[in-house]
């Protein structure tokens, strides 16, 4: 992830702390989040340079909304499956690991690290090859919640799976018309939630090794949710199943 773009994702980055090279804002931009940007940049001694907003323009692709704010970013951390259950360990929870298989929209990607986010997941799993990756698109979706979700990039969602598994984690795929409804399932378990592509769903090696698959339920001529957005009814279900609301 070369830059990082717009206010809300740039603003959660210097809160995190994550390493910036330098920020780029456009000339005689105002305002708060203008203000609170340069405010944090100084404080962590990270150089901040106004530029004409067409430079910003070419510096990111044309479907990007930059919104006058633009950093150029260190590489992220190189997460491993173990960092993301030492993690959970660490905090004293009960594992929650989303695993997305080969997903191919790069803003999908960042709302379901945004939606991870907000929801206790403890990190999130990615393939290295094709799959959408890490890209200012996706920390655009994400607004922001990259800083605070560790994603591990592997290159075998299946060797992955096999390890969480074996660190006695659940594996639930979800997978249209499969298993039951999804809040028929029991969440307060070690789990590990996966979800299939955009066009083909779950593969077929790792829907055979789900220990459990499940559906959202719905009715009229569409079959399926946009993945973002059955993974968000999940995660919540999960979330809300672990802190004990009464259905």
């Amino acid at each position: 992830m070369e830059y990082i773009a717009g206010r809300q994702p740039l603003l959660e980055a210097l809160k995190a702390g994550l390493p910036l090279k330098k920020i780029y804002l456009a000339e005689s931009l105002q305002g708060k989040a203008a203000e609170q940007v340069c405010l944090l940049a100084r404080q962590q001694g990270i150089p901040v340079e106004n530029i004409p907003r067409r430079q910003l323009d070419r510096m990111v692709s044309t479907d990007l909304n930059h919104q006058g704010m633009l950093a150029q970013a260190e590489p992220l951390p190189n997460y491993t499956p173990s960092d993301l259950l030492a993690r959970a360990r660490k905090l004293q929870e009960t594992p929650f690991i989303l695993l997305l298989d080969h997903l191919q929209g790069p803003f999908n990607l960042g709302n379901l690290i945004r939606t991870a986010a907000g929801l206790g997941v403890h990190g999130v799993v990615i393939p290295k090859r094709r799959s959408a990756d890490l890209t200012p698109a996706a920390a655009k979706g994400a607004a922001g919640a990259l800083s605070w979700v560790p994603v591990a990039r592997v290159g075998s969602l299946a060797q992955a799976l096999n390890y969480f598994q074996q660190e006695g984690l659940w594996a639930v795929g979800a997978e249209a018309g499969a298993g039951k409804p999804f809040y028929e399932l029991d969440y307060k378990m070690p789990l590990v939630l996966l979800l299939g592509g955009e066009d083909k769903g779950l593969s077929r090696l790792l829907k055979e090794r789900c220990d459990f698959l499940t559906h959202l339920p719905m009715e009229g001529k569409i079959n399926s949710f946009n993945v973002s957005v059955a993974g968000a009814l999940i995660m919540y279900e999960v979330y809300r199943q672990r802190k004990g609301w009464v259905k």
